[in-house]
């Protein structure tokens, strides 16, 4: 065999490796959980099936007026899924803009593994690029 055939031939296995790789590491992602508790101190728990939000009411708020409205459970889509987690990756990956601890108004991600172990923590602040574009996603299931 040439050895032109044969590099072909390697350059063939391991571009199949690298998709199964992908495919292994978008599996493991699809099973990843997420909790996200937006400024107003609401909770919106996330997985690859459904979103369900669980808002603050105005006694837990500091306020005392403030509600976050009524709780509600819905199914989303594999490519919704995608959608949020690639923003609440984004938040999580760009490690220079966290906080050290939750401050008021900040948002928090809490990413788990399917066993609800908790695999990473953040805090975003109150004004972040991030934390905007995770609500602006989030707020419109709101109804």
């Amino acid at each position: 065999m040439s050895l032109f055939l044969k590099l072909i031939l390697f350059c063939g296995l391991f571009s199949s490796l690298h998709h199964l790789v992908d495919q292994a590491q978008e599996s493991k992602l699809l099973y990843m959980q997420y909790r996200y508790i937006d400024g107003n101190n609401n909770v919106w728990d996330i997985n690859k099936k459904m979103i369900a939000y669980k808002p603050i009411s105005r006694a837990q708020s500091s306020s005392g007026t403030y509600s976050g409205g009524e709780p509600f459970q819905t199914k989303i889509t594999a490519d919704q899924y995608r959608t949020i987690r690639s923003l609440l990756r984004n938040a999580m990956s760009n490690t220079a803009i966290h906080l050290s601890n939750r401050l008021m108004g900040s948002g928090t991600i809490i990413e788990l593994t399917v066993e609800d172990t908790q695999a990473a923590t953040c805090y975003l602040p109150m004004n972040s690029p991030e934390k905007a574009a995770i609500e602006n996603w989030l707020n419109p299931l709101k109804k």
